[in-house]
């Protein structure tokens, strides 16, 4: 790994994040987990990936290459409409500073709960079960050769909580969910 660092090499595993707008376009808040810079993942994530403080807050700052946190584009950008950005605002308020756990608690795990919130109950078991990889993902894992890359299916597989593909599978159906509801009104 040092070598890696030190010839710019830098692991990405993927990142989930958001920013929450209004119909009008004004930023609510933008959301972007990561860990805390005092714990020891922060403190790995800091030799990898400098950073002036946990959080981004914007898009520009995230991708931004010498700032360390994605340093490159989304690999998807969506636009969701139909969510209550008041409830997932209050929410990331509340919990942009808890403790980060890369299993059960991680930047996909934060962007699902906030997703949820925004939702009514009848909607959120849908969701949630949209959110899963299936065990069968994890076989996959066997079959790649490059270290890196088998990092990155890694961090992506059932061996953490939630993943960015997680999110996006979640985001599909809350999609399909808003044009139904539509439909029927």
């Amino acid at each position: 790994m040092p070598n890696a660092i030190f010839e710019g090499l830098r692991p990405d595993a993927g990142h989930s994040s958001m920013e929450i707008i209004t119909d009008s376009g004004a930023q609510l808040a933008y959301v972007s987990y990561w860990p805390e810079q005092e714990s020891f993942l922060g403190e790995i994530t800091q030799l990898m990936k400098p950073r002036p403080r946990r959080h981004p807050s914007t898009y520009s700052q995230e991708i931004d290459p010498t700032i360390g946190y994605m340093q490159r584009p989304s690999d998807y950008v969506d636009d969701v409409m139909g969510l209550d950005e008041e409830a997932m605002t209050e929410l990331w308020s509340a919990i942009e500073d808890t403790k980060y756990d890369l299993r059960h608690w991680n930047c996909s795990n934060v962007s699902r709960a906030l997703i949820l919130c925004s939702f009514d109950t009848v909607h959120q078991k849908q969701l949630l079960d949209a959110s899963g990889c299936s065990p069968k993902e994890n076989a996959k894992i066997a079959q790649i050769k490059d270290p890196l890359e088998k990092l990155r299916y890694l961090a992506t597989s059932q061996f953490v909580d939630c993943c960015p593909e997680d999110v996006r599978r979640m985001l599909d159906v809350s999609e399909k969910l808003r044009l139904t509801q539509i439909s029927t009104s």
